[in-house]
């Protein structure tokens, strides 16, 4: 996951890397390892969008 500066002590889990996008703000979503069926679908909802917006 890519996040702000700030964000980079905020849980060891949480990795920061620097890239130069025209984005103000990097975004992502977490989610546990084994989400239930839910939140199975909704990024499996947002993967698509994503695809057909690219």
């Amino acid at each position: 996951m890519v996040t702000i500066e700030c964000w980079k002590d905020v849980h060891p889990a949480l990795v920061t890397l620097p890239v130069d996008w025209d984005h103000p703000i990097s975004y992502g979503i977490l989610y546990a390892k084994e989400p239930d069926a839910d939140v199975t679908h909704f990024i499996e909802t947002v993967k698509k969008v994503q695809e057909k917006n690219m």
